[in-house]
């Protein structure tokens, strides 16, 4: 987790559970359910605007969640 995400989740980790065969939306869905039970200063819709990836690339919302199950939830940013 990263930006102000890593300020709501001290540890900057959070472990889910997901279905087998779950992709990027299904993933994004179950955190932001945690999110909206758990972080006081969750702002709810946060996590549509956020990019998720692998060590690899990018990951869209019908990609499916690597084996792994290692994901970076990126905030958008501005400025460059």
């Amino acid at each position: 987790m990263f930006g102000a995400l890593r300020a709501m989740e001290p540890e900057g980790s959070v472990h889910l559970t997901i279905r087998d065969g779950a992709c990027i939306a299904d993933l994004r869905r179950v955190l932001e359910a945690h999110a909206l039970q758990g972080w006081a200063r969750y702002q709810p819709g946060t996590l549509q605007c956020c990019a998720f990836a692998d060590d690899m690339a990018l990951l869209r919302d019908r990609d499916p969640v690597p084996a792994h199950g290692r994901i970076a939830v990126l905030m958008p940013v501005s400025g460059g």
